[in-house]
């Protein structure tokens, strides 16, 4: 696949989600960037602040991040409640707002599908969702969630993913909000999905290339 500046930046985005995950759960940044260092340095500082995520501007509660109850009772479930924590508060927001922040953020969720497929981790992703959906008897993630999984049952027919990735400009475009419709109409993931995206987004100017 030629170079492509849209899936990079989608690929490195989901890169940092991933590596900020498994810092937190070690207790330490081991791998010095200063993307990394800046994200680390807001989570440790536990305040509100405005920050890029998935190379988006948003503001993120870090104090959400701060261990509370049993999880202060060890070290280990300290790191345990930062990790899930972050991957809890810095969701994928696909839907509901402008397209320069959903259709990029809708890419690296389709990156971070395709790297949980190929690792054959999102049966065990799939696992734990369930578990903690049946602790917090939220009804399967509740109505505010799309899970790996259930993003997975719709990019998997006819390599909807690999076209996606290997589409460029206006043609992904075209392709992710296709995918938008898609989870607005089959009733996935928060209200907001479940408005009608027609013609909320141009994708003859819209650039997915980054």
């Amino acid at each position: 696949m030629a170079a492509d500046s849209g899936v990079d930046k989608a690929v490195a985005d989901v890169h940092y989600y991933l590596v900020i995950a498994l810092n937190l759960l070690g207790g330490h940044l081991l791998q010095s960037t200063p993307k990394l260092e800046e994200l680390w340095s807001a989570i440790q500082a536990e305040k509100t602040i405005a920050i890029k995520v998935f190379s988006a501007l948003r503001t993120v509660v870090f104090s959400q991040i701060k261990p509370r109850g049993h999880y202060t009772t060890s070290e280990p479930l300290q790191r345990y409640f930062r990790a899930v924590m972050w991957v809890g508060i810095v969701d994928f927001r696909i839907a509901g707002g402008k397209c320069d922040q959903d259709l990029p953020e809708l890419l690296c969720a389709v990156v971070l599908v395709q790297c949980l497929q190929a690792s054959d981790s999102l049966s065990d992703v799939e696992q734990v969702d369930s578990l903690i959906s049946s602790l917090v008897a939220d009804g399967d993630l509740g109505g505010d969630s799309l899970s790996a999984h259930e993003l997975a049952k719709l990019v998997t027919p006819m390599n909807i993913a690999t076209s996606i990735l290997n589409k460029l400009g206006p043609e992904r475009g075209k392709l992710l909000l296709d995918l938008q419709q898609q989870i607005a109409q089959k009733g996935l993931g928060t209200a907001s999905y479940r408005a009608s995206f027609s013609g909320r987004c141009n994708v003859g100017t819209y650039d997915t290339n980054g």
